[in-house]
């Protein structure tokens, strides 16, 4: 994986690891594929964009959370060989002295129909509120990131980009039903918080970057 703050970066990158496959051989690169970032301005698209997920800040960096859960994340939470709040150190993959310290890496290639998904939703909903009440209960939040359990019924874009409240709910005491977040949303699935045993034992960083090429 190579990394670069720009096309041009990138595209230089590239041709320097060329050059060092041609120089070691017995390697060859069977498929690629370009990414670029999201831009910061970009409207999130519910049907296209994960919003449950924030950047987590990791003990031990000296970086500091704006967000008020977690404001820390333990480092073993991601990371290989260290013991759990369970004070039990899991199986490390062997040979060890290549694990430790290391981690999991998982990669999807989706292609989404965003048309589709549109297309559901106004067989769904009458109206366009009653549309996006519909995409809202498939994720677990609204398009702002405000999430149902804190605001069932309407959108609150206060709430979503207010990182001290947005991710500071529960699902056993504030919504143990689904009735706000129906238990098969999106969000729900992925992190059910306190209606799990041991969710903090292991977690994910998440990442996403579109491409132009199907």
């Amino acid at each position: 994986m190579l990394f670069a703050r720009d096309v041009g970066e990138r595209e230089r990158c590239k041709k320097e690891h060329d050059r060092y496959l041609s120089r070691i051989g017995d390697v060859d690169v069977l498929s690629g594929l370009d990414l670029r970032p999201f831009t910061p301005a970009k409207p999130v698209n519910i049907s296209v964009t994960v919003i449950d997920f924030r950047i987590p800040v990791i003990e031990g960096t000296g970086e500091e959370s704006a967000a008020r859960l977690p404001s820390t994340d333990q480092s073993w939470r991601f990371f290989l060989g260290y013991l759990d709040e369970g004070s039990s150190r899991p199986v490390m993959p062997q040979p060890e002295i290549l694990s430790r310290n290391g981690s999991y890496l998982a990669y999807l290639r989706l292609q989404e129909h965003v048309g589709a998904f549109r297309d559901f939703l106004r067989q769904q909903g009458q109206t366009p509120d009653e549309q996006e009440l519909v995409a809202a209960k498939l994720m677990g939040r609204w398009r702002s990131g405000a999430p149902l359990v804190l605001a069932p019924q309407k959108d609150d874009p206060a709430l979503g980009v207010d990182l001290q409240r947005t991710n500071n709910f529960d699902y056993g005491k504030m919504d143990p039903y689904g009735y706000g977040c129906p238990v098969g949303a999106h969000i729900r699935r992925m992190n059910p918080r306190d209606t799990a045993d041991n969710m903090q034992r292991r977690q994910m960083i998440r990442r996403e970057a579109p491409t132009d090429r199907c």
